[in-house]
């Protein structure tokens, strides 16, 4: 006001010469920038006055500004100093902004100064409303210059993070008041947003004396916009079914729905990651946006702030955008340029800017200011309008299935002090998988039986208790309604196969087994007991009938390639395979199978250990236990016939220095007719493990013979390709070469890492672990590789029956083609008007498309999709099906005709759908 202009910025490189009266303002990191000599000349003159600080209240005091004016309110609203501020900011946004993208300045910076001089000598002179009109006017005087280059207006979203130890601050302090009436009509919103993850919301449900029921108020008032319904922080999905992440992520959002009384409808989490595939999970429960990002570790943002995630056949709008530190100025100088950029680029231009509560700097509330008068550098969101009436993107994200920094769960294991880690792991994942194929079992007898399945088994979030497949119980239930009479004889059998992937099973009768059925692979007798390959359809059974048949009636094929018997010294043997087991190491030397020539595979035990006098670069590699060593001390043959062979090995583990860290004894078991080796060992570390789990472990190495192979991990009950080294898969991965693929059957040992470009080793012992036996299981050239890893936890389990001749030699309940797909649900229910119905649910394990055919034992008379899956949906009316070619009746992209019900998936889709069987 008293010098009748405004302040001019400068390039602090490339300063104006300081003649005459002059006030020069320098912050402290623009000091370094200035050209030499510069503070002396304007320090020479008598009429140029140096100012210099750190931050705004520095320079003010050096002015001798630093006593506070009061502020001053009309009807409508209040005006202080800092609206000067920010109305000096605006200019300077807008100023870089033009030069940035090199536009042509159209500012009236005559008519611009004359408001702004106008409403600072108005200010002072207490005149409120003249000050607030030419406020208005240098507002909307930089509107009009930013509206020459773009007419699209900024997104801006504030965001406060919220942990528990912070809710106190934000049940004092005041920044989340709500604007009164007249407020709102005379300036324009400016909404903040927070983020309510798990443990916020466990907080404020456990507070119960009312502290927090303001904050909850304005949250479900609509006051404050908010992001939460995430799982708790410490939830790795990656090392969890599809069902086990699906539950985890419904009770992060009902606890989030409790917490505030309302569902969120914008997903967040403040650390950790969530994987592209759960998208329908997502839109299921009604989210309208997603928030991808790991506040904690500062990850999973993109290139463009807004872009539309698409998975499983859903879409969902993702806000991409890099966090801003809203409590440090640096990022705030370049804003408006920085987002200017973007809308030229095409992009939604976004600022998310994330700040604890309270916080923020003098920029980001100059920003906030000038949100309240103009639109010039961008329009304050709420989470929820930003989505749903903000501008919508075009551009589809980059998405990733698998998280980059899942395998940090173990070191925080391991940090934590956690016993056990590994075994954790081991037990999670069996125990989801056996209860899966339970409730498939329960579901299957349901089928069979006509009646609704038993819904008190547990869920998968409850893998505390599995269902035990090995009990006769399950499989007895099924057997019996299928017509079936169980005893305890065991001369005849029936093998129950839950899971969507044929299984070749052994079982031992006490009788004699013809071979003759198309099902029975092969039989071996002795005296009165049969041990008898069976072929075991999917999600269906085979029966075994005992009698005086004899089993060496094989065909030509069988009898002349099948080797006499499988173990022979050092070597396991059969139809598919030969497996050449190391007297001096005692791992798997090498394995020839397939059509290729030369050894494909081996396998030894190494022990890791970090070493710092490697240079920095090869750090990483400094743990891939290339000095360890595997030293064989005993080698035999424990059993050995014609369907199966067991070699067991004995020995140590030595360090660089052969000095011994570990001592182990391991099986290895082949059976007629598998493409698998089984293995099944006992470590006993003797050596110090350091607390960095990927770097210090006892690990089960392999190597396959091509260099370029690639690993394929399996998560969430699907394959995966790997881009990391340290990789979480608790059912294991797949490693494809050109023309053929190696599976390492993981049976819940959970965390795998890539050494060079042929190995990988898988976990078996880290610091605080205390189990010392572990199994293994590595398939070659094995279809369907999802079921197979599923099979080997849960593999058919035998009934004893009396031997019927009525009795079918084999049968399915549920049938998927193309193999890929698997049925991981199968819910029976009677409908109110009688009718028998089942939700299903099907996973496409690849990432290809594919057209399926679901097939049922009984008839089908309707089909459609779930959304949610409750009572009304199974109950709801069955409409006019049109008909299609052939006499198919479709309805929403579902056809069926006869047992079978038709539709497409894209890749990784899981698509839960209701079929109603006829009367």
């Amino acid at each position: 006001a008293q010098s009748g202009q405004i302040p001019t910025w400068y390039r602090a490189d490339s300063p104006p010469e300081p003649d005459g009266p002059r006030i020069v303002v320098v912050p402290d990191p623009s000091f370094d920038q200035l050209p030499s000599g510069f503070e002396n000349k304007c320090q020479r003159n008598h009429d140029c006055q140096w100012i210099q600080g750190a931050d705004r209240t520095q320079m003010l005091a050096a002015l001798g500004l630093s006593e506070p004016l009061a502020e001053l309110e009309t009807e409508h609203r209040r005006i202080g100093v800092e609206d000067f501020f920010a109305a000096g900011y605006a200019v300077l946004q807008v100023q870089i902004m033009t030069r940035r993208l090199r536009y042509t300045s159209n500012l009236d910076e005559i008519h611009l100064q004359k408001q702004a001089v106008q409403a600072a000598k108005a200010y002072l002179d207490g005149d409120v409303e003249t000050a607030v009109t030419a406020l208005h006017n240098v507002f909307d005087c930089l509107s009009e210059e930013r509206d020459h280059y773009f007419s699209s207006d900024p997104h801006l979203i504030d965001l406060t993070l919220l942990t528990p130890s912070t809710l106190d601050q934000v049940a004092d302090v005041q920044q989340f008041s709500p604007a009164t009436n007249q407020e709102q009509a005379a300036r324009l919103d400016t909404p903040q947003n927070v983020l309510i993850d798990a443990e916020v919301a466990q907080a404020l449900s456990a507070a119960g004396d009312g502290k927090y029921d303001r904050f909850k108020s304005m949250l479900g008032d609509g006051h404050v916009g908010w992001a939460g319904g995430a799982p708790l922080g410490d939830a790795c999905m990656d090392a969890m079914t599809f069902g086990q992440a699906e539950s985890v992520m419904n009770a992060g959002h009902q606890l989030a729905t409790e917490a505030i009384g309302q569902p969120p409808t914008v997903y967040a989490r403040f650390s950790g990651s969530t994987p592209s595939d759960l998208t329908p999970t997502l839109v299921r429960l009604g989210y309208v946006g997603l928030i991808p990002i790991d506040f904690a570790r500062g990850t999973g943002f993109g290139e463009e702030a807004k872009v539309i995630q698409q998975a499983g056949g859903v879409e969902i709008e993702s806000l991409t955008a890099k966090p801003i530190d809203a409590a440090g100025d640096s990022a705030f100088l370049s804003l408006g340029a920085r987002l200017g950029e973007s809308i030229d680029s095409g992009e939604i231009a976004t600022a998310l800017l994330a700040h604890w509560p309270g916080q923020g700097c003098e920029s980001f509330q100059d920003l906030r200011r000038v949100a309240s008068w103009c639109l010039a550098l961008g329009r304050f969101w709420k989470l929820h309008d930003y989505f749903c009436e903000g501008e919508h993107p075009y551009h589809h994200g980059t998405t990733r299935s698998v998280s980059s920094d899942s395998h940090e769960s173990l070191t925080s294991a391991v940090h934590r002090g956690d016993v056990d880690p590994i075994t954790a792991g081991i037990k999670s994942a069996k125990n989801a998988v056996q209860n899966e194929a339970g409730r498939l079992l329960e579901g299957m007898t349901a089928l069979i039986a006509a009646r609704p399945s038993n819904n008190d088994r547990p869920s998968d979030s409850e893998t505390n208790q599995p269902v035990d497949l090995q009990s006769i119980e399950l499989a007895a239930q099924f057997a019996k309604a299928s017509g079936a009479e169980t005893d305890d004889a065991n001369r005849s059998l029936m093998v129950v196969n839950p899971l969507s992937v044929g299984k070749r099973a052994l079982v031992t009768t006490h009788s004699q087994v013809s071979v003759g059925p198309e099902h029975i692979y092969a039989v071996s007798c002795t005296g009165d007991r049969s041990d008898v390959s069976v072929d075991v359809p999917a999600s269906g059974f085979a029966v075994v009938q005992g009698g005086d048949g004899g089993g060496q009636k094989q065909s030509l094929f069988k009898r002349f390639f099948r080797p006499a018997t499988i173990a022979d010294g050092n070597t396991l043997r059969n139809e598919f395979m030969e497996v050449s087991i190391s007297d001096e190491t005692g791992g798997i030397q090498g394995v020839y199978s397939g059509g290729t020539r030369g050894n494909r595979f081996s396998m030894r035990l190494v022990w890791a250990s970090p070493s710092d006098d490697r240079p920095k670069s090869k750090k990483e590699d400094s743990s891939d236990g290339h000095s360890s060593t595997m030293t064989c001390e005993k080698i035999r043959v424990m059993e050995s016939s014609e369907a199966v062979g067991v070699i067991e090995v004995s020995g140590s583990v030595l360090d660089p220095a052969s000095k011994s860290v570990a001592t182990y004894t391991i099986e290895y078991r082949l059976e007629r007719g598998s493409r698998w080796v089984q293995i099944a060992g006992r470590v006993q570390p003797t050596g110090i493990f350091s607390t960095d789990p990927w770097k210090s472990y006892l690990g089960a190495r392999v190597a396959v013979a091509s260099e370029s192979s690639i690993a394929r991990v399996i998560v969430r009950d699907k394959l995966h390709r790997a881009r990391s080294r340290r990789l979480i898969a608790p059912l294991g991965l797949v490693i494809d070469e050109a023309e053929r693929q190696t599976q390492i059957g993981a049976g819940g040992l959970t965390y795998h890492r890539r050494v060079g470009d042929r190995f990988i080793d898988t976990l078996l012992v880290v610091k605080g672990e205390t189990k010392e036996s572990f199994s293994l299981a590595y398939g070659f050239d094995t279809p369907n590789p999802v079921g197979n890893a599923k099979g080997l936890i849960c593999p058919p389990t035998a009934v004893s029956i009396v031997s019927k001749s009525s009795l079918p030699p084999r049968g399915w309940i549920t049938h998927v083609a193309p193999a890929e797909a698997m049925i991981s649900s199968l819910v029976v229910h009677r409908r109110e008007d009688g009718l028998l119905a089942a939700s299903v649910r099907v996973i496409q394990t690849r990432s290809k498309s594919a057209s399926l055919a679901i097939r049922f034992c009984r008839d089908v008379q309707f089909a459609t999709n779930l959304q949610l899956g409750d009572l009304q949906e199974i109950n709801q009316s069955i409409p006019q099906a049109s008909d299609d070619d052939a006499d198919a009746k479709q309805v929403t992209g579902m056809k069926w005709k006869a047992d079978t019900v038709r539709f497409s998936v894209s890749g990784h889709q899981v698509t839960d759908f209701l079929v109603v069987f006829q009367s």
